[in-house]
């Protein structure tokens, strides 16, 4: 999308405005979040102003988001949503199309991002401290408990953005949740955030226009069985149904 060479050009200078725009548009954000947001309004205000956030970004990026599969969502009152992980794009986008309120359970990195963690915190949303099992265990109780008042929470079990190659291998923390939770996975794809804003840069859709990105919700994955053997099998499945799709819209862009 938007390969003419006048375009292209512009392209340059307002990816550098739309990095300084985004940054202090979330710095605003998060003040309002610590402040007036989170501390006054109810559940259903701070999921509107989280959709806000993200839709704003995606706008002024120029990313059109395009949502496919909402049916298999249907009958599922919480869960664990559990996709690829691409760019930092992958939040704002999630949050612009996903018809559901749900919160992250993210790494804890972004919890030290000064005011934008405290926002998320207090939000609701809980860092995972990858080095800390004991830690993660107990955060992990807070999310299952969470589950029982019908929220939804997200994970990117590859624990990194990957280059957009291919999707990186899974870890298990999702899936062991799922399992002491009694919690379907619900699979969803992304495509198309690692060319908005790629792994290693800060600059949105440098050197392009505008850009299309997928997120497709596939079919919930129900596990009824426990132990290690089934985390595994679980992992593998859920892996092996985003592969797939991603491998889809890959092969698409490829060929056009």
């Amino acid at each position: 999308m938007g390969n003419h060479p006048t375009l292209k050009l512009a392209s340059y200078p307002r990816s550098i405005l739309i990095f300084i725009f985004v940054n202090v548009f979330t710095l605003f954000c998060s003040l309002l979040t610590l402040f007036v947001i989170a501390p006054f309004m109810p559940r259903k205000t701070c999921d509107a102003f989280i959709r806000f956030w993200g839709k704003t970004l995606c706008r002024v990026s120029f990313v059109k988001v395009k949502l496919k599969g909402k049916g298999n969502l249907k009958g599922v009152s919480s869960g664990i949503l559990v996709s690829n992980h691409l760019s930092l794009l992958d939040i704002p986008v999630l949050y612009t199309v996903l018809p559901l309120s749900f919160r992250m359970a993210a790494k804890e990195e972004l919890f030290k991002i000064p005011f934008f963690g405290k926002a998320m915190a207090a939000f609701g949303f809980i860092p995972v401290l990858r080095e800390n099992p004991e830690t993660s265990a107990r955060h992990f109780q807070k999310i299952q408990d969470r589950f029982e008042k019908g929220e939804f929470f997200w994970m990117a079990p590859e624990g990194t953005r990957c280059d957009g190659k291919k999707i990186g291998p899974f870890k298990q923390g999702a899936f062991f949740l799922a399992l002491s939770a009694q919690q379907p996975i619900i699979p969803i794809c992304i495509y198309g955030t690692q060319l908005a804003l790629p792994r290693n840069s800060l600059l949105m859709n440098w050197g392009e226009w505008s850009r299309e990105v997928v997120v497709e919700i596939l079919p919930p994955v129900f596990a009824e069985e426990s132990g290690v053997r089934a985390r595994k099998e679980l992992r593998d499945k859920v892996r092996e149904q985003i592969v797939h799709a991603y491998s889809q819209y890959a092969n698409y862009k490829s060929a056009h």
